[in-house]
């Protein structure tokens, strides 16, 4: 199984179920090995809702790239 195999929806929500954290991104760090971000404002709080994926991603030999506001 791999990215391609994903059930992936045009949109998501933020909360409940269906959020995007758990629908889409913990999925697709599992099946991937690079994760771009860019954001104006971060705290690695942002990460706990997708560890999952990012231990997956990790165990993968992937690599996160941030781009930030300073």
């Amino acid at each position: 199984m791999g990215l391609k195999d994903l059930d992936i929806k045009k949109s998501y929500i933020s909360c409940g179920d269906e959020n995007i954290a758990k629908s889409f991104l913990v999925p697709a760090l599992k099946h991937t090995k690079l994760y771009q971000r860019s954001v104006g404002f971060f705290s690695s709080s942002v990460f706990e809702p997708i560890l999952d994926g990012v231990v997956a991603l990790a165990r993968n030999g992937g690599n996160i790239q941030l781009i930030a506001s300073p």
